[in-house]
């Protein structure tokens, strides 16, 4: 994309797009949007997997987090209520629709769960590409090496939950929850190599 499709696609999902179950297919201010649509109007994991993705190789990193974290509260809800692993979600009850058994489309769930919340994990946008990756028994040391193609790459990796960390070789990170720290990838030539220590 542009620069400009960028600020337009950011745009267009802050101001109609989102809902507080997610980002739906359609913009919510369109004509043809309805709260109980299947395909103009709901929201379906796999778009939001896609723009989870997308957000974190531009730097959109609060809007990724909000995406996931919204999928994983809904999904959690949802399974929680029914037991079942719907095709889409209705916008205005919160509830899922569609066949109750779409297990493929819980696919993206599970694996935001694992970027948030499973030790051993590092996750990318479309941007990188994990090439190796070494850790402790206990997750609480990692070393791995990526391919970077995206001037603003940005990764989650979950540690270890009981220690503190420190970094190299990331141009920054931040704590997202007990275990999930987001980097900043620092790379030469299209290459980093990044490892993770536990803080004593």
């Amino acid at each position: 994309c542009t620069e400009e499709q960028k600020r337009r696609i950011i745009e267009n999902i802050e101001k109609g797009m989102m809902t507080p179950v997610g980002v739906s297919v359609v913009d919510t201010t369109a004509s043809y949007f309805r709260h109980d649509g299947y395909w103009n109007g709901s929201v379906w994991m796999p778009h939001q997997w896609i723009l989870w993705k997308a957000f974190l190789d531009n730097g959109q990193c609060d809007l990724a987090d909000k995406i996931a974290m919204t999928a994983l509260e809904l999904w959690k809800d949802e399974l929680e209520l029914s037991y079942n692993c719907y095709e889409l979600f209705m916008i205005n009850n919160r509830r899922g629709a569609g066949f109750s058994q779409f297990s493929g489309l819980s696919a993206p769930v599970l694996a935001w769960y694992n970027s948030y919340f499973v030790p051993g994990s590092i996750s990318t946008g479309f941007g990188a590409i994990i090439t190796g990756s070494a850790w402790s028994d206990g997750f609480s040391f990692a070393e791995f090496t990526c391919r970077t193609y995206s001037d603003c790459t940005y990764m989650l990796i979950c540690m270890n939950e009981k220690y503190d960390y420190t970094f190299e070789n990331v141009a920054e990170y931040k704590k997202i929850n007990r275990g999930a720290y987001r980097l900043k990838i620092k790379s030469e030539n299209n290459k980093a190599k990044i490892t993770v220590h536990r803080r004593k």
